[in-house]
Order: C-alpha cells, then sequence, then structure tokens
C-alpha cells in the first residue's frame, strides 16, 4: 500500500517516502504515527520533494489519512495532493468529467505536528475545486449543477412560505411555485468545491500552492466523510451524476465512478 522514495547521491529524495493507498475501500483509513520523515528538500532537484502524496490513480475514492506523531527534518513540503489528470476523462475512465479520488483526498493532522500549526485536528483538503476543461479526446468537459438546486432546494424553508401561496407538498412538485432559475454563480457564490469557511472573512482555510491543497484548522471546519453507492440493479451500466452538495455558498460536483477500462 506504500511505495518507498528513491535516494539519488547529490540529491534529495525525489519521490515520496509514502504514497496514500491505491483501492475502493469505502470504509478503510490509514493511520500514520510516530514517524520521522527528513531531508525531503528541493536543492538540485529537476521537481519539488515532499513527503507523502495523495494517489491520483485511486480514481474513485482516497480513504482519510490520520497522521500525529510527526517529526519532519529538513522537509519543507509535507505534502502534495496531485491534480486529476485530463487523460483518464475517458470512456476506459471517469467518462466525462474528473475522476472523484484525487479531489477528494483527506488528511486529518490530529494534534498539528505534520502541518507543524500544533492546533489539533488540523485538517488538509485536496482542491475540489479544480475542473479540466477538456477529456482526453479534446472534448470540453461538462460540470453541471443539477436543475433542482438551481430554483429552490428547500421549498420547506421559512423564505417559500413567505414568498408563496403554496403549501408545502404542492411546492415539491409544482415547478411555479419555486423561485425562477438561477445561473450556476448565484448557487456557487463562494466558490467550487468543498466548504472552506465563510466566504469573505478570515474564517476560511489557507490555501497551500505548493501543496495543492487547503489546510483548514478546526475552528473553521472539521470535514467528514460522504460515501454515496447506488444499489440499483444496474449500477454497472448506469451512471447518476452530477451529484451536488452545497453549503454556505459553495458547491461540490461529484462525478461517478470509473469504468476501470469496461
Amino acid at each position: 500500500a506504500l511505495r518507498a522514495g528513491k535516494f539519488k547521491r547529490k540529491c534529495c529524495l525525489q519521490n515520496p517516502a509514502l504514497s496514500a493507498p491505491r483501492g475502493q475501500a469505502k470504509q478503510g483509513e490509514l493511520v500514520l504515527s510516530e514517524l520521522t520523515l527528513s531531508n525531503f528538500f528541493d536543492a538540485h532537484c529537476d521537481q519539488r520533494a515532499h513527503a507523502l502524496e495523495a494517489n491520483m490513480f485511486s480514481f474513485d475514492h482516497n480513504p482519510p489519512t490520520f497522521l500525529s506523531s510527526i517529526d519532519l527534518l529538513g522537509t519543507p513540503n509535507p505534502v502534495f495532493m496531485p491534480p486529476p489528470q485530463q487523460s483518464d476523462i475517458s470512456l476506459k475512465g471517469c467518462l466525462t468529467a474528473d475522476c472523484d479520488g484525487p479531489k477528494h483526498t483527506l488528511l486529518f493532522d490530529v494534534d498539528g505536528s505534520f502541518s507543524r500549526t500544533s492546533i489539533p485536528w488540523t485538517s488538509v483538503l485536496a482542491r475540489a475545486e479544480q475542473q479540466s476543461p477538456f477529456r482526453a479526446n479534446g472534448r470540453p468537459t461538462s460540470y453541471r449543477i443539477p436543475a433542482k438546486l438551481l430554483y429552490d432546494p428547500w421549498p420547506d424553508s421559512s423564505v417559500r412560505r413567505r414568498l408563496t401561496s403554496c403549501d408545502v407538498s404542492t411546492a415539491l412538485y409544482d415547478p411555479a411555485c419555486r423561485t425562477r432559475e438561477r445561473v450556476p454563480a448565484e448557487v456557487a457564490w463562494a466558490g467550487w468545491g468543498t466548504y472552506r469557511g465563510v466566504s469573505g472573512s478570515y474564517d476560511t482555510c489557507e490555501l497551500k500552492p505548493s501543496w495543492n491543497a487547503w489546510e483548514c484548522v478546526q475552528a473553521i471546519v472539521k470535514p467528514a466523510r460522504l460515501v454515496i453507492e447506488s444499489l440499483d440493479a444496474d449500477t454497472f451500466s448506469r451512471s447518476l451524476v452530477f451529484t451536488a452538495l452545497a453549503s454556505g455558498g459553495y458547491v461540490q460536483l461529484h462525478n461517478g465512478g470509473s469504468t476501470w477500462g469496461g
């Protein structure tokens, strides 16, 4: 599940010492504790060095990683979250949009030692807002917010009851009882991807460009894992996409599973 880094004389360790495991274990997790990672630095190297790397080939799911009592010596960049690959947006991969696995990698720094914040339960989130504009064949990708979310996502809200005379049961099924259709920018007004705090304030996660990830302290957000699985008989021949999660002005679009060459 883990791969060792390669050492080159007069150079740093270019490859990560640890790579998040590849696989689709929906209830699995990786625990790393009492570990020393040293000398992952950039000097004399052709690429940026880092100690821990998410597995971009785990297309559907990367199990969360829990870290504690981690010593980082001579390692300025402890982690890197590779973005999803355009080459995987194909009929043999994740069809018409990015694979979900690389975009939803999640690290929990239990005691703050890995992120060097000393703040318990600091989390590192992959940049779920990254969206490849084109598929492997050069055709445009299509990231669409489901139509229902563009209207009133909750007809039984207090706002809805003030704006319409429709009763709740009618509002659920009659589009005339709902608000006008909104454009995506009105729904995802804080941005795309995972919830990252109150938009426009200081209470937001910090973008770490060299990690290609967000660093979030527990006071802002403590993320959790949500697994959505189709139990229909045609689950391997029909893909229900996109599934949208909206919170605080952020909208995360989830693609279906990879066809794995099928």
